[in-house]
């Protein structure tokens, strides 16, 4: 059941692989298939090879474009590329050196979403600060007005008391 088809073609072993297109290979595994020139599926089950010079490994990976590559290593979903040079990378967890790349992903996503509800945290505040000085100005408007009032009032009062007293001193 396993074959290679085309020329320089090869399967290296396993069950069930396939390659119909010259110069595309498989390593082993179980139902791999490569269709496109060059293409090759390293090992794995149920990988496809269907752009040219695309490259498929572990398990459902599927490099659909010329110069892809698909890394499937979760077994509930298919990985596959939708387009010409794009690498895809189907895991739980991704390490370059020890290093987990998703959790610093994620880390850098929950800072830019602590920044942001920082930010929007600041904006109401800030928006609170204003609605207050409003108020403030509206009151000292008011306050400005009730004086000018009072001073206009004291004067009228000086203005009698003058006159009462200048009433008295004739008498």
């Amino acid at each position: 059941m396993t074959r290679a088809q085309g020329e320089n073609s090869m399967v290296g072993g396993g069950y069930a692989n396939k390659v119909f297109s010259n110069y595309g290979s498989v390593g082993g595994g179980f139902k791999n298939l490569v269709n496109a020139r060059f293409g090759t599926v390293i090992g794995g089950a149920r990988n496809t090879a269907k752009g040219r010079f695309s490259l498929a490994v572990g398990y459902a990976a599927v490099a659909n474009q010329d110069h892809s590559a698909s890394f499937g290593f979760d077994p509930s979903t298919i990985c596959a590329t939708d387009d010409a040079n794009e690498v895809a990378f189907c895991c739980d967890l991704f390490t370059i050196n020890g290093k987990d790349v998703f959790d610093m992903s994620r880390r850098r996503r929950a800072l830019s979403e602590a920044l942001l509800k920082g930010s929007d945290e600041n904006t109401k505040e800030v928006d609170s600060l204003l609605a207050t000085a409003q108020e403030h100005e509206k009151l000292s408007a008011g306050s400005e007005k009730k004086l000018a009032d009072l001073g206009a009032m004291a004067d009228r009062l000086l203005k009698l008391t003058a006159a009462v007293a200048g009433a008295d001193s004739r008498r």
